[in-house]
């Protein structure tokens, strides 16, 4: 919602913009000294405002890169509404959702995603305002292929059923850079087809969210130790 009025007394001409993430921005002009906006100016005010929203609900986190010198960024997502360090990373709520966390690799966190229908992680690098793979430097670009490499093994270790892999990059949703990697089945719901929106979320209960993590967190760390070996023969 963008909104904008004008105070009479004051000479204040203040636009509020208020986006889907819960992040609400005011700016206020203060014309004391000077005539009131034109209607003009007031509509270009407006505008840029419309952009900028546009903009930046690409990085639900925060605007401080594209609002630098303008806004300082705040966030609400802990719970708190104060300025908060350039460097932490932030993921977008609406990508966490009721995934439920498994483990850190050295770029990315890995999830599970809440569907028991398949085998499914999501691995989000933690570099924030990322959208696109090729934001990401060289050096991550090549980590995260390293990481997507290391969960298809794990995903075809715990469940040797699984016939394909499905990897994406989608991110029409939720524009937070993020992969899925899931292993699909012969006879699963919607196979051959793909399974976004095919079927309705069968959710884990606590005690099958519990298991499927701790097999994953192993198999995971089990990966780790074996790219660790190897890297150690290689030099």
């Amino acid at each position: 919602m963008i909104s904008s009025r004008t105070s009479q007394k004051t000479h204040l001409h203040v636009v509020v913009l208020d986006d889907s993430h819960e992040f609400v921005y005011l700016l206020v002009f203060l014309r004391v000294l000077c005539p009131r906006p034109r209607e003009t100016e007031l509509s270009e005010s407006v505008e840029r405002m419309k952009n900028f929203c546009s903009r930046a609900s690409l990085f639900p986190h925060g605007t401080f890169k594209l609002s630098r010198g303008i806004l300082s960024r705040t966030s609400t997502m802990s719970g708190t509404n104060k300025e908060e360090s350039d460097d932490a990373f932030h993921i977008w709520p609406q990508l966490k959702g009721d995934k439920h966390f498994v483990h850190s690799l050295p770029l990315s966190d890995v999830y599970l995603n809440n569907d028991s229908t398949w085998p499914w992680v999501v691995l989000v690098p933690r570099e924030n305002d990322m959208v696109e793979y090729h934001d990401l430097s060289n050096e991550a670009q090549m980590q995260l292929m390293r990481e997507m490499s290391a969960l298809s093994r794990v995903l075809l270790k715990g469940w040797p059923e699984i016939a394909k892999l499905n990897t994406g990059m989608i991110g029409c949703v939720c524009r937070q850079l993020h992969c899925h990697i899931l292993g699909r089945f012969e006879n699963d719901t919607c196979w051959p087809n793909p399974v976004w929106g095919a079927s309705e979320a069968k959710k884990y209960s606590e005690e099958e969210a519990k298991e499927t993590r701790e097999k994953l967190e192993k198999l995971i760390k089990e990966e780790e130790e074996e790219l660790l070996l190897l890297k150690s023969s290689t030099n």
